[in-house]
């Protein structure tokens, strides 16, 4: 008979279980490549069935959606978090480029999939975000591109910043900031640029002169 307490231990039993296949599934994916990885090495990385996947996510592509959006919306608030409006506009996306480096250095797999995603070598279904077929992964990609896009108009208002399309600007911040995951961002990584560089780059494609 179901009770109000066991309803709340399934429901954190599934919740456990989602996050378990959602870690294995960042892991493979990010070792694999979408193409390279299955669901049956995923299923076997979280210690469970394929059929089980089955229960939490309605597909291989579901499973990577899911898995995606789970870090970049924890990435987006912790973007969210480190703008402060005392700041200028260019202080704070100089923050927001400090934090996705911090968050993407936390989170390893998840800077692997931006990377391949970014350079488009390995498969991957959100490599054409904005034509999506799912509402929930264009909205997030387009909430990002909106917070710095917003950034980067304040900053034109205030002559701080160059003039340009402010979706085409945000879009280049992002492309830049990703693609230093290649090129030295993961700690412990050896040469490349250091952050240093990469802010300075920022500020010189970014800034009014």
């Amino acid at each position: 008979m179901s009770t109000p307490e066991t309803d709340r231990r399934n429901e954190l039993r599934g919740a456990l279980n989602r996050g378990l296949m959602l870690d294995a599934a960042e892991e493979a994916f990010a070792e694999r490549g979408y193409d390279g990885a299955s669901l049956r090495d995923i299923a076997a990385r979280a210690g469970f069935s394929p059929a089980a996947l089955y229960l939490f996510f309605e597909n291989k592509q579901d499973l990577y959606e899911r898995m995606l959006l789970r870090r970049g919306n924890g990435l987006f608030d912790a973007m969210v978090d480190a703008a402060r409006p005392e700041d200028t506009p260019l202080t704070q996306l100089h923050r927001m480029a400090d934090v996705a480096i911090a968050y993407y250095r936390q989170w390893p797999h998840f800077a692997r999939l931006v990377a391949m995603a970014q350079a488009t070598v390995h498969g991957s279904p959100l490599t054409t975000w904005k034509e999506h077929p799912d509402s929930e992964v264009r909205g997030a990609f387009q909430r990002a591109m909106d917070l710095e896009a917003g950034l980067v108009t304040e900053g034109q208002r205030t002559g701080e910043i160059r003039g340009g399309d402010p979706q085409a600007l945000a879009h280049l911040f992002s492309v830049l900031v990703n693609t230093y995951l290649t090129v030295g961002a993961i700690e412990g990584s050896t040469g490349g640029l250091t952050t240093d560089e990469i802010h300075e780059i920022l500020e010189s494609v970014l800034r009014r002169r």
